[in-house]
C-alpha cells in the first residue's frame, strides 16, 4: 500500500492540532532520527549554522577520548561521517557540510599521531576532502571562495601528514 504524500497533507491538514501533535510524538517515539529531525525541525530550522556547531562539538569530541588504536579512530571518524551525513539530511546546507567536514580534516591532522599512519584512517580523510571539494563546487561564487582557502590549507596539511602515498590519490580529483 504506497499513499502519496499528497493525500497524506490533504489528512493532516484537516485534523485537529492535538491530534496532529500526538501523531508526531507518536512518530518521534517510533525511532531515533524521526526524534532527531522533529528537534531540528523544531528548535534549529532557522538557524542551522547554530545546529552545525552543536554538531561541530559532538564530531570532535571525538579527538579528546584517549586513543586506543587505530581501529577505534577509524570507528569513530565514520561515526563522524555519519552524523554530518545526518545532517545534510536535515538541513541540504552545503556550506555546514563542507565546514563540519573541513573542521573534522583539521582536528585530525592537529592530532595526529604517527601510530595511527594506516591506509584505512587516510581513506577516509581522503573521502571528506573529496565531499569538501565536490560541495565548494555547487555553492555560490562569495562562498566558494571563502572555502576554497580553507580546503586549500586542509589538503596541503593532509599531503604533509600522510605522506606521498596518498598525493597521487589527491591529485587524480583535485586537478
Amino acid at each position: 500500500m504506497s499513499l502519496k504524500l499528497n493525500e497524506l497533507k490533504r489528512e493532516l491538514d484537516g485534523m485537529p492540532l492535538p491530534q496532529v501533535v500526538k501523531l508526531c510524538i507518536r512518530l518521534a517515539k517510533l525511532k531515533v532520527e524521526n526524534k532527531e529531525l522533529l528537534h531540528y525541525l523544531l528548535f534549529y530550522s532557522n538557524d542551522s549554522l547554530a545546529y552545525a556547531e552543536l554538531l561541530k562539538t559532538d564530531i570532535l569530541e571525538a579527538f579528546h577520548q584517549p586513543f586506543v588504536n587505530a581501529y577505534i579512530l577509524a570507528k569513530r571518524l565514520r561515526k563522524s561521517m555519519r552524523i554530518i551525513a545526518k545532517y545534510i539530511r536535515f538541513t541540504a546546507d552545503r556550506a555546514g557540510e563542507s565546514e563540519l567536514l573541513l573542521a573534522l580534516v583539521n582536528e585530525y591532522i592537529d592530532t595526529y599521531r604517527f601510530e595511527y599512519r594506516n591506509a584505512a584512517l587516510a581513506r577516509i580523510v581522503v573521502r571528506c576532502l573529496k565531499k569538501t571539494s565536490d560541495n565548494i563546487v555547487k555553492l555560490h561564487e562569495d562562498i566558494q571562495a571563502d572555502y576554497s582557502g580553507l580546503y586549500d590549507e586542509a589538503l596541503t596539511k593532509v599531503r604533509l601528514k600522510l605522506g606521498y602515498e596518498f598525493t597521487s590519490e589527491l591529485r587524480a580529483w583535485n586537478d
